[in-house]
């Protein structure tokens, strides 16, 4: 008997999501920036949601920069840099499930932030 537990997928779509962890850490000797996320709504709500990119990548570089911190390149490293500005930031993002060899992987595109605004729920004014 296995202890390992069975997850389905999120279904493909649009959702609101809160970062609550962003870090650049090692992986395989190359630096990438991994994210967990959190999903509010409009469904799916409380599910979890992971993205890791190169951090050396321009994409990177560039989606870093929407929520408001730009990766330094410093020779071959990254700047480590403070996340505590970016999470519990609002975002939105995609959710496309691709079958690839038999098995069917999770893509998480992040899209844009989600500006509450003062005093609305992050739900009340949903950009898609």
């Amino acid at each position: 008997m296995s202890d390992k537990k069975e997850f389905t997928n999120v279904p493909d779509g649009k959702y609101q999501v809160k970062i609550e962890k962003c870090e650049v850490r090692d992986f395989k000797g190359k630096e990438q920036v991994s994210m967990q996320m959190r999903i509010l709504g409009p469904t799916q709500s409380n599910r979890v949601l992971f993205k890791n990119y190169p951090a050396r990548d321009r994409w990177a570089e560039e989606k870093m920069a929407w929520i408001g911190k730009e990766l330094a390149i410093l020779g071959a490293s990254v700047k480590r840099f403070d996340s505590t500005s970016i999470v519990g930031k609002v975002a939105e993002v995609a959710v496309l499930n691709k079958p690839y060899l038999g098995k069917v992987y999770t893509n998480v595109y992040i899209n844009s932030e989600v500006d509450v605004g003062a005093g609305l729920s992050p739900l009340d004014e949903v950009p898609f």
